[in-house]
């Protein structure tokens, strides 16, 4: 490169994941050509295993630019627009912006000490979850730039992290089998809209996350076969596509959905978000506002609670329930998905949650 005033340098063009990056190779005759073809070969090497040749020996690669790499090599989804509570990279972004960035964002990732991860749990002390999600956060950067040459000494979160007692998890609050229907009689008096009324009778009906009804298209139910696939994602817990088999009252709850005002394809529309996805938050404070002490998670402790006390098959429970069965080698061989099973299983579950005549007697009323 030649400057207006005569000034002459070696400047070398690489994509590193289709980002074009501009590095500059020294000024000549200072930087022979010799010497700036060797580091052009070095950083073509780098940039062809997807490493920014800039921080080759981690100089200049303070936490924070070491994080946007960490994620971007990790491929984590963007976050979604009005989804903020369910969101992993929301969860993440937040943990970093709020309690870490702050503290050793403009630290070079090759000098983070273990004082440094120790005082962000500190600060954090009143929230021992958030604390070692912090610091499990912290970890794995660090740990990708011991990986990745950018950093020599030993991770500094790992210590730390291990020194936060984290309390026992309480697990979801759930209704026996026999008072599921009297708990949906009160969320259908409620003011809620009718698709979030649809929403939590659905999600009792099929014993699925709260999470999957909510983001349930049209595309995915084949009304005819009387199925709902839900998509496998790389990032979710189900990593791929669940058959779920729908009984006859599931079937009835989707029959009024169609009647509700269309928005985005979903099953379960909120007009209000930019997505058409109903919020988390508002079918929780609807439980509690209509006295229900139980949480949306609790409808699939209640299936399962139910199936075993009935003497259900097993393994067909827990697929209904789109946990893993058995170890990867045992699943690598065990390909049936028990379909016919599970519809004859979904449907004496329906008919001991008695809601028949409340699913017949739904009429859909105007979204609030």
């Amino acid at each position: 490169m030649v400057q207006k005033g005569g000034t002459r340098s070696w400047t070398q063009v690489v994509r590193v994941d289709g980002k074009r990056l501009d590095l500059g190779l020294g000024a000549y005759p200072s930087v022979s050509l010799k010497e700036a073809r060797r580091v052009a070969t070095q950083n073509r090497a780098l940039a062809k295993g997807g490493f920014d040749p800039r921080f080759q020996d981690g100089a200049g690669l303070t936490f924070a630019k070491a994080n946007d790499e960490y994620l971007r090599w990790k491929r984590f989804p963007e976050p979604v627009a009005n989804n903020q509570g369910s969101n992993q990279r929301y969860r993440w972004e937040y943990t970093m912006r709020k309690h870490v960035l702050p503290r050793i964002g403009a630290v070079p990732v090759a000098e983070v000490t273990t004082r440094q991860a120790a005082m962000i749990a500190s600060a954090m002390i009143d929230t021992p979850s958030a604390a070692k999600f912090a610091l499990s956060c912290v970890e794995r950067v660090c740990q990708w730039a011991i990986d990745s040459g950018h950093r020599e000494m030993a991770n500094p979160a790992s210590g730390p992290k291990r020194q936060i007692n984290v309390p026992p998890v309480k697990h979801a609050k759930f209704l026996p089998v026999q008072e599921v229907a009297g708990a949906l009689a009160k969320i259908d008096a409620s003011n809620s809209s009718q698709a979030v009324k649809l929403a939590v009778w659905f999600m009792a009906l099929t014993a699925k996350r709260l999470c999957e009804v909510r983001r349930a298209r049209w595309e995915e139910i084949d009304l005819d076969a009387q199925t709902w696939t839900i998509p496998g994602r790389p990032n979710a817990k189900i990593k791929e596509d669940h058959l779920v088999p729908l009984s006859g009252a599931a079937m009835a709850v989707l029959r009024c959905a169609l009647e509700l005002p269309q928005s985005h394809g979903v099953v379960f529309p909120n007009p209000r978000s930019g997505d058409g996805v109903i919020p988390d938050a508002t079918v929780r404070r609807m439980m509690r506002s209509a006295g229900i002490p139980a949480s949306p998670h609790g409808f699939r402790s209640t299936f399962r609670t139910w199936a075993q006390e009935r003497g259900e098959n097993w393994e067909a429970s827990e697929i209904s329930l789109s946990h893993r069965v058995g170890s990867s080698v045992v699943a690598s061989y065990a390909r049936s998905d028990m379909a016919a099973l599970r519809r004859g299983l979904m449907e004496r579950y329906a008919e001991a949650l008695g809601l028949s005549e409340g699913v017949a007697a739904m009429s859909v009323a105007p979204s609030a």
